[in-house]
């Protein structure tokens, strides 16, 4: 028996997760990740199976926490943005060595276009970096069907398993059959081996090779998943390979069925033996996938290593018994593309100059032993052994060197700027690419005046900025140091009020860096999530030097930026800072009100004023859950 439910991206991650035996989420708030985790809070499933679901102080202590639930032999997800990747990426590469008991699932949501977010990074390099598979579904019933997959997986493997979606995936709707019965949750056991977990050099090596051995058995489960799928076209004169959502948009561009040779990637490492299989049937091959040109860049390596027609490795063509490949291909100090897969007459990559004739495009020229820098995943061996990719072994070194003519694949995609390198990819977009015709498009109406984001009406934070502002008008070359929230928007008018806004938790040891500088006044602005989520640490070293900086902790009792998230220090700060070794006569909590701007501007004149450090705690709820709030307690009357 089966249901149908209609899901967002991020429901179905959840849902499947509750119903792959999920034990315990651990999350800090992120677009477009943070609905996964409200989904499972919300959920009464979750709820009658006692699933952990309160959120974590941020991403490293949620990894941190759900290694130890794994440790005890139960799944446990981990669910973040993008950006979050870096601030656990301690505990994430590491629990490549670990390895897991339960099943750890990685949830990491990119966010292409930088609708919410600073960058726009791509979480599969950390699958790669770490050495972790990594899954990618192309649709929401894939999303949810994925993650029973991604925990057996992991289990199997005794690996996390890193999934990455980006915010069309997450954020849009679909109809997802879902399974009536639920697999239980895994007994707590302790098979968990102690000389795994404890990464002692020791231990860590032998880890480190076993791991890496393991890629091998990776790649090949890869090639035979079945959420990767070489679709035969009788068209050969392109082959397209297509990513998570960008499959979904390939196959709008083609409600007929693509008349092209079709591979679907959504597991990696990437399945070489089908990518090779398609570089060698196929003229052309067109790479479609949304973020950094992450297979593209691999393909670039692999297509040097094949014939057209043929599985011939062209990696061969340097001096005899040099492993090469054939990014040795140009003399020593030459920037020439190394994977020469571009058509005849166009710009190489990397800033070569194009070649005059098709025969330039192949030609090979003498270099000097570069080859341990340059030799990738698919060079050859030496001299009178097997060559890789079944190649039979050459009797002479003559034969290492000789370059027998052959027609590259060109391939094409981001790097070449077929499609576009930032942004979300479209179905437009990949329209575009294949060379067919767009929808009508229409420009900016010009009577529409642009609304940019603005702080609400009523928030503190304006309260807050406004006596910043008002204050530090009686400084010369005043400097404040922004953090990540909704008072972010203090940058644009009207209070044009912060400088920066880097990072987590940057503010305060930004200020404290410009303050070692010279700075003076060096003002830092943090919210309360913020500063629980990655301040305190700056805010220790600042106390312990006494660096001359004003730090302003803007407590609106939630995690507002992503929707009103319970915060994790809320009514704690004091307590906090006092523990820091902060001293009282420097720790002054204000309510920002218009009818307090006397005693805010006057308390802020003071601390900046005072050359140490200071903290100011402006504290007023959130408008926004405040009205929630309200409503909630007048239905409850």
């Amino acid at each position: 028996m089966s249901n149908r439910k209609l899901l967002l991206g991020d429901e179905a991650i959840a849902l499947g997760a509750i119903h792959a035996g999920l034990s315990g989420v651990y999350a800090y708030p992120g677009t477009p990740s943070t609905e996964i985790t409200e989904f499972i809070q919300g959920n009464a499933l979750a709820r009658e199976r006692g699933i952990h679901s309160r959120w974590s102080t941020n991403e490293k202590t949620a990894m941190e926490e759900a290694l130890g639930m794994s440790f005890m032999g139960k799944r446990a997800l981990v669910c973040m943005k993008h950006v979050g990747m870096n601030v656990c990426a301690d505990p994430f590469v590491n629990s490549g060595m670990t390895g897991v008991n339960g099943g750890v699932v990685v949830l990491a949501a990119d966010d292409p276009s930088m609708h919410s977010s600073q960058d726009e990074q791509d979480s599969r390099f950390y699958g790669k970096f770490a050495m972790i598979p990594t899954f990618e579904p192309s649709s929401q019933q894939e999303a949810y069907d994925m993650m029973a997959a991604a925990f057996d997986f992991s289990e199997q493997q005794k690996l996390p398993v890193l999934m990455r979606v980006t915010t069309r995936m997450a954020h849009s709707r679909a109809v997802v059959v879902v399974a009536d019965e639920p697999r239980p949750q895994n007994e707590l056991n302790y098979n968990a081996v102690a000389a795994n977990w404890v990464l002692l050099p020791a231990n860590a090596r032998k880890r480190n090779d076993h791991v890496t051995a393991q890629q091998a058995e990776l790649e090949e489960a890869a090639a035979n998943s079945t959420y990767n799928i070489y679709m035969e076209g009788h068209d050969r004169s392109l082959g397209i390979i297509a990513s998570g959502i960008g499959f979904n948009y390939v196959n709008e561009c083609f409600p007929g069925g693509c008349p092209f040779p079709l591979l679907k990637v959504s597991q990696y490492p990437l399945p070489k033996k089908l990518v090779r299989r398609m570089l060698s049937e196929c003229e052309k091959v067109l790479i479609v996938e949304e973020g950094q040109p992450f297979i593209e860049d691999i393909l670039r390596g692999v297509s040097a290593t094949v014939q057209h027609g043929s599985t011939r490795n062209l990696s061969a063509t340097v001096q005899h018994g040099s492993p090469r490949n054939l990014s040795a291909t140009v003399q020593h100090g030459s920037p020439r593309n190394l994977s020469a897969t571009v058509q005849h007459g166009s710009p190489r990559f990397n800033g070569a100059e194009p070649c005059d004739t098709a025969a330039e495009n192949n030609r090979i020229e003498p270099c000097k032993t570069v080859a341990e820098n340059l030799r990738g995943e698919f060079a050859t061996v030496p001299h009178g052994s097997t060559r890789f990719n079944g190649i039979e072994p050459c009797d002479t070194a003559a034969e290492n060197n000789r370059i027998e003519p052959c027609e590259t694949v060109a391939i094409y995609g981001k790097l070449d700027g077929t499609l576009p390198r930032t942004g979300e990819l479209t179905p437009d977009l990949v329209k575009k690419a294949l060379g067919m015709e767009t929808g009508q498009c229409f420009d900016p109406c010009a009577d529409v005046v642009p609304r940019p984001p603005a702080l609400c009406q009523g928030c503190g934070h304006r309260d807050v900025y406004a006596a910043l502002n008002e204050v530090l008008r009686e400084y010369e070359n005043a400097r404040v140091f922004g953090d990540i929230g909704c008072y972010t928007l203090g940058f644009l008018p009207p209070f044009r009020a912060i400088h920066s806004c880097v990072d987590m938790g940057a503010s305060i040891t930004m200020a404290k860096g410009a303050a070692d500088a010279g700075q003076y006044p060096a003002v830092a602005i943090i919210g309360d999530s913020t500063f629980t989520h990655s301040g305190m640490t700056g805010l220790l070293d600042a106390i312990n030097e006494n660096a001359d900086i004003t730090v302003i902790i803007s407590d609106n009792l939630t995690t507002g930026m992503t929707g009103g998230q319970d915060s994790a220090g809320t009514n704690k700060f004091e307590a906090i800072c006092r523990g820091l070794g902060l001293s009282d006569e420097h720790l002054k909590v204000v309510v920002p009100l218009p009818k307090n701007m006397p005693e805010i501007t006057q308390i802020i004149r003071d601390e900046i004023n005072y050359h140490g450090t200071s903290v100011i705690i402006p504290r007023r709820e959130c408008m926004q859950t405040l009205q929630r709030h309200l409503k909630q307690k007048k239905a409850n009357k």
